[in-house]
């Protein structure tokens, strides 16, 4: 957890803040719901292609891969934020397969007015394989998994990322933090080689507030998120194993 740590006192806060005990910090969760139109293609299995009929089907959103034809659950941007002396910390993670350059810059230009530096927004990816596509503006990339860039789909989650992150700054108040680690055995296993060893070690950074009720936290495990099959029937959006491992927040 020592990463943790050294992200925590970053960026200058522009809200005066109540005072704190010694061992007190801010902290705020958001969750703002990112999930697309059905109709727009998940983003993670090559061999969820489409028939070269589709490509020019007039098809709303999906041309390379099959549409989602549903939500198996909700597509969210979840935020943590901490402060202390005037200073925050963010951490951002979406229900996405991968995080883009462009599309932090996007949510970033979006949280101008709180002149946060660029170290104290941590954006990261679940890296659902069930996660909405058409995101990504890489030719590259749509053959691959993602298919073809919609403009209106990188807005709407770069605006929901946003939402989250202001929802969390908001929501701040008064709790001790605690860190800790503990082994998450029989979840995982090495896909190259079952044999080998994997990394059954979870992180955790858990809020509490002054009355001792949990605020929320922060989850760190090393999985691939691909619980719904790799097939063509599996097409409903969803988070795979995120959906499971979130814990109530007062956002």
């Amino acid at each position: 957890m020592a990463a943790f740590t050294a992200w925590l006192l970053v960026g200058p806060s522009a809200h005066a803040a109540p005072t704190l005990e010694a061992d007190e910090v801010l902290v705020g969760f958001g969750i703002a719901d990112m999930t697309p139109p059905v109709g727009v293609p998940l983003a993670g299995y090559a061999n969820r292609r489409a028939e070269i009929g589709q490509w020019f089907s007039g098809a709303a959103y999906a041309r390379l891969f099959h549409p989602s034809n549903a939500v198996h659950d909700p597509i969210e941007a979840r935020a943590m934020a901490i402060e202390r002396d005037g200073r925050r910390l963010v951490f951002l993670r979406l229900d996405l397969v991968a995080v883009s350059r462009d599309l932090i810059a996007a949510i970033r230009a979006r949280l101008t007015d709180l002149a946060l530096p660029e170290d104290a927004l941590v954006v990261t990816a679940t890296h659902t394989h069930s996660g909405p596509g058409a995101w990504m503006d890489s030719l590259v990339w749509a053959i691959i998994g993602t298919d073809t860039y919609r403009p209106e789909i990188f807005a709407r989650l770069a605006e929901s990322g946003a939402r989250a992150v202001r929802a969390a700054l908001a929501d701040e108040a008064p709790a001790r933090l605690l860190v800790g680690s503990f082994a998450a055995s029989g979840l995982q296993r090495n896909r190259r080689d079952r044999s080998q060893p994997v990394d059954d070690t979870a992180n955790l950074i858990l809020a509490r507030d002054r009355d001792g009720a949990w605020r929320g936290g922060l989850l760190n495990f090393a999985i691939h998120p691909t619980a719904l099959p790799a097939d063509r029937k599996s097409t409903r959006l969803n988070s795979s194993h995120s959906q499971q491992s979130r814990m109530p927040s007062s956002a």
